[in-house]
């Protein structure tokens, strides 16, 4: 026990105690078989089922002393460990940046910072980052993503020229820009003691990097990086020991984050290889730690996850067992033996050297033993484990595209498969928080280092590119990312078919192409984005009227909905009181109303609204006329 706190002590001493607590963390994951379970998941993902087999390895894998055994294997395990991945991932998020205020200033940001995610979930590829943690989070039980901020990364924008060394070179500044990465559950080492992940101080991430880009970035570092251990030579406990490298030129660079708190006011930086090899010490230039964590499910009091492919590693390994026992058999005993008496003239050549047994015709021939008869429990037993691990995983068998013969009607095949998506929502949960803590760092990161002007592709009208562009000022305003996710009903096949079809006998879906991007996609963005624009407009217009202008009225609004949502200006107490503001609302309801009294009915039929009831024509006035006699009633009979 110490008197000072590690995270303050001098650079070399921090690089140190790091290193010596990773190394008591990898004694310790090997000691709780926490790694052992890791290994096994990544190997049955990828299909290394058997001991001694290896990546890409193709066949039927020979066993026993002479090689009549035959390990087969039927790689249930990743079938469903995909699907739950597909479920949940399948669908591309829609991200709404939320502004801190509602002014038009405001919402405008938020148009912009919705345009820069999508522009990083297309050219930047940012979801393949995020689907990869998602991926890891099935497999080890959680998944990371690291955001941080590479000043080397972006266009060049200025070129100085200097002398280094007595020679003149260029020396490029770049616009920066974010970059993201996987660690692996080996290469994120943090407080392990911590109960609640969203609380943690500091975490040490580890990366893989050219040792000649590090002696061109760090030149008097030179000796000391040449001197390090490699991914070929690397034999400590930081070692991944899931692969193996023939040779390798990365090294090992490790990254050192610790958040601003009471205990350290700046926080702190700091990126090393090894207690003589320091590249950055500092402050921390982030708000918050840039590590992003993706869990299926929580194991309390912990800071570890737990994934259903954790339970389906036994199921999956006596599946192959007793497949391999059915093949084995079939393998040693299924090619027919042709019985020759003795004394034949019958040789093996003239029947094509198929396996022959001589017997003695006066003692008998062999009899009938049926070795290629597999107990009917074996077949059971894999009918049993299959169902069992579909059970355990939450996918069932029509999530799988093999529905059970007795469910035929859609209805039933949809709610079978909502039940796999409201299985599967926990890690949904998670997913939906990954994207939303992501993309909330991104736009914090380009509040904050972005400021040079830069441009983004943003999709226009009938999916044309257009370009538009920003600096971290024009994002001030923005606070946070909130992820849609959608119907989770969108997700899958047979539920999109149904959306579709409700939506064509409701007569929403006008052309053959909506039905079709509702079927192939969910999304419903085509159908509702007329509206969601008109709902913008009016919501602007509103916080015009606040500020005391007065918004312009168009023949082409629709003149109902536009009334509707300006009443509710009217319904705010401050707004009653104050003569100003309630005249300015009034006055441009009024211009609704005798625009839509006055309207040409095309514009009515355009809107969707019914056209304004005729006027009320006035009684004729009376000119003098005599009364007209009230006609008698007739006779009663």
């Amino acid at each position: 026990m110490t008197n000072e706190y590690f995270a303050e002590k001098q650079a070399k001493d921090v690089a140190d105690e790091l290193v010596q607590r990773m190394s008591a963390w990898t004694d310790y994951l090997g000691s709780s078989n926490l790694r052992d379970r890791w290994r096994k998941s990544y190997q049955l993902y990828y299909g290394r089922h058997w001991q001694g087999t290896f990546f890409g390895q193709a066949g039927v894998k020979g066993a026993g002393q002479a090689g009549e055994l035959k390990l087969v294997t039927a790689n249930h395990f990743r079938n469903l460990v995909k699907h739950i991945l597909v479920l949940t991932t399948n669908q591309k998020p829609s991200f709404d940046v939320r502004a801190i205020n509602a002014d038009p200033a405001s919402l405008e940001q938020a148009r912009l910072g919705n345009n820069i995610l999508n522009a990083y979930l297309g050219e930047k590829r940012l979801l393949r980052y995020i689907r990869t943690a998602a991926e890891h989070a099935l497999i080890f039980g959680k998944g990371y993503v690291e955001v941080t901020w590479e000043k080397q990364a972006g266009k060049p924008y200025s070129y100085t020229e200097q002398e280094i060394d007595g020679e003149i070179r260029t020396k490029v500044e770049y616009e920066g820009d974010v970059d993201i990465a996987n660690p692996g559950p080996l290469d994120v080492y943090y407080d392990q003691t911590t109960e609640d992940f969203s609380k943690l101080l500091w975490y040490t991430s580890r990366r893989f990097i050219n040792k000649w880009n590090l002696i061109a970035e760090n030149p008097d570092l030179r000796t000391e990086i040449l001197e390090l251990q490699t991914k070929e030579d690397l034999s400590y406990a930081f070692k991944n020991t899931f692969r193996n490298w023939d040779e390798s030129e990365d090294v090992p660079v490790f990254y050192f984050y610790h958040k601003r708190c009471p205990a350290m006011p700046n926080g702190r930086m700091l990126v090393f290889s090894d207690s003589s090899t320091i590249y950055y010490d500092g402050p921390i230039p982030y708000r918050q730690l840039p590590l992003r964590r993706i869990i299926p499910g929580e194991i309390f009091q912990s800071t570890e996850g737990y994934s259903e492919a954790y339970d389906l590693i036994d199921l999956q390994e006596v599946y192959n067992n007793l497949l391999s026992s059915v093949f084995s058999n079939f393998n040693a005993t299924a090619v027919q033996t042709l019985l020759i008496p003795n004394g034949s003239n019958i040789t093996p050549q003239q029947i094509g050297n198929l396996r022959v047994l001589k017997y003695d015709p006066q003692m008998g021939e062999p009899k009938s033993l049926q070795l290629t008869n597999n107990p009917p429990d074996v077949y059971n037993a894999l009918n049993l484990i299959e169902r069992l691990m579909e059970t355990i995983s939450g996918i069932n068998s029509v999530a799988r595209g093999n529905p059970e013969s007795s469910l035929k009607s859609g209805v039933a095949l949809s709610l079978v498969q909502n039940m796999a998506v409201q299985y599967a929502s926990q890690y949904q949960q998670s997913w939906a928080e990954l994207l939303e803590d992501t993309g909330t760092t991104i736009i914090d990161y380009l509040k904050i280092f972005a400021n040079t002007e830069r441009l983004i592709a943003v999709g226009g009208k009938a999916n044309k590119m257009a370009m538009q562009s920003f600096k971290g000022d024009d994002l001030k305003n923005l606070e946070r990312v909130v992820v849609d996710l959608g119907n989770p009903l969108s997700r899958t096949t047979a539920g999109r078919m149904e959306i579709a079809d409700r939506l064509l006998d409701k007569g929403l879906i006008k052309v053959p192409q909506e039905y079709i991007t509702v079927l192939e996609t969910g999304n419903l963005e085509p159908m509702t984005q007329g509206i969601q624009t008109q709902l913008s407009t009016i919501h602007a217009e509103n916080e015009m009227m606040l500020s005391g202008g007065s918004p312009v009225v168009l023949v082409t609004d629709a003149h109902l909905l536009h009334v509707q949502e300006h009443l509710t200006n009217l319904s705010n107490p401050q707004v009653r009181m104050n003569s100003k503001l309630t005249a300015i609302t009034l006055d441009h309801i009024q211009q609704h109303k005798d625009l839509y009294q006055t309207q040409d009915p095309f514009f009515s039929m355009v809107s969707g609204e019914p056209p304004a009831p005729p006027v009320a024509q006035p009684l004729p006035v009376d000119q003098g006329l005599a009364p007209v006699e009230p006609v008698p009633p007739l006779p009663t009979v």
